[in-house]
């Protein structure tokens, strides 16, 4: 790959990029590129981020979606072309995860759903599971008893899932809601069943995806959100607290915690998350290099050259074991939104090369327990 097609192939904002690649190369011809002139006209910004000498850097995406709110990509060719525009942007292989659901309505497919897409590409996909199922059951115990025939019932249900997963997720404690047909969902992260949850991941030697917007003490809910979307209540609870408390509760169980650096209640502080790291050494990050939705000063870029702000790169060499990377990118084919992944590469080709290999190549295998890197 050139430099000049590089520098095309980052610089494409909101380009839909269709890329015919082997599994092997990161390679694109110009062809495939978007029009040269105009390709030059939005490089600025990504000359910014990316050295001119610089190559795709190799990463593996920890939190993606094969299905979403408005979409579903689960036929061959749809996955085949998915994995074109990783190949483009140096993905090397993908943790497909559930988003977390708060209905139980579609039990019979949601778990399959998943499954079924890295069957076809067991190569490059992984499995993340429970983020319908298991998340469902978690949101239906807010506000009541958890009797012992419902824990059973959860336990059961985990350990069934369980094979051939490498994650437990998406689960959630707290999921703000970003439209109207999009959920909100709140339990505290000490519940009785993620409780039990972990003692099975530490049991599996499965990790947790966890999606917890930060809230240290209850807050009124941004504007932003009510804004947004009607599902979203007047305030938010505090969960932090709750969340180290669940950590301790077994510590043999891994819990990664999603969308780090992505900034959605004011919280998201690198100083609350490095509290948050040195008192729980069963607890990793998953950064999400994003500038949005609040464009908030706390978020690990500083804008939308998604070059990384220095507390944040401060804390990433203080933790470089603790940290993989996620885009929680929805696939939908060739018509797949690349920014995601767009992001963390620029992103990627700002942090030093050992710790850009650490994060996107070495802290997922061992994390993880997966079989391959990158």
């Amino acid at each position: 790959m050139t430099v000049r097609t590089m520098r095309a192939v980052l610089a494409a904002h909101g380009t839909l990029i269709v890329v015919a690649c082997s599994e092997s190369t990161t390679g694109v011809s110009d062809a495939a590129l978007p029009d040269a002139a105009a390709s030059d006209a939005q490089a600025g910004e990504a000359d910014a981020a990316v050295d001119a000498s610089a190559s795709v850097r190799p990463w593996i995406d920890t939190h993606a979606h094969s299905v979403g709110i408005h979409s579903a990509c689960n036929t061959q060719a749809c996955v085949d072309a998915v994995v074109a525009t990783m190949d483009t942007f140096g993905v090397k292989r993908t943790i497909l995860l559930h988003p977390p659901s708060p209905s139980n309505t579609s039990v019979a497919n949601c778990e399959k759903s998943v499954r079924d897409v890295v069957a076809l590409r067991p190569d490059r996909f992984f499995l993340g599971a429970g983020g319908c199922e298991l998340n469902s059951k978690i949101q239906a115990t807010v506000g009541t008893a958890v009797t012992q025939e419902i824990r059973d019932s959860f336990g059961s249900r985990a350990q069934a899932l369980a094979p051939g997963a490498v994650a437990f997720g998406e689960m959630a404690a707290l999921h703000v809601s970003y439209e109207a047909a999009h959920s909100f969902e709140e339990i505290t992260p000490n519940a009785k069943l993620f409780q039990d949850l972990a003692d099975i991941a530490a049991t599996q030697k499965i990790a947790v995806d966890l999606h917890m917007d930060a809230v240290k003490q209850t807050m009124t809910t941004p504007s932003y959100f009510t804004s947004k979307s009607p599902n979203n209540p007047a305030q938010l609870q505090g969960n932090t607290d709750a969340f180290s408390q669940l950590l301790a509760h077994n510590r043999g169980a891994r819990f990664v915690w999603a969308h780090v650096g992505r900034d959605t209640t004011g919280d998201m502080t690198p100083t609350l998350v490095d509290a948050m790291l040195a008192a729980n050494t069963n607890l990793f990050i998953q950064i999400h290099p994003t500038f949005a939705p609040l464009k908030s000063t706390n978020a690990i870029v500083a804008d939308e050259t998604f070059a990384i702000r220095a507390d944040w790169l401060d804390l990433l060499k203080k933790y470089p074991d603790r940290a993989v990377l996620g885009t929680d990118v929805f696939f939908t084919g060739t018509e797949t939104d690349a920014k995601p992944l767009k992001a963390v590469q620029l992103f990627l080709q700002g942090l030093p090369v050992d710790l850009a290999t650490k994060i996107g190549c070495e802290n997922p295998v061992t994390i993880y327990g997966l079989p391959s890197g990158c």
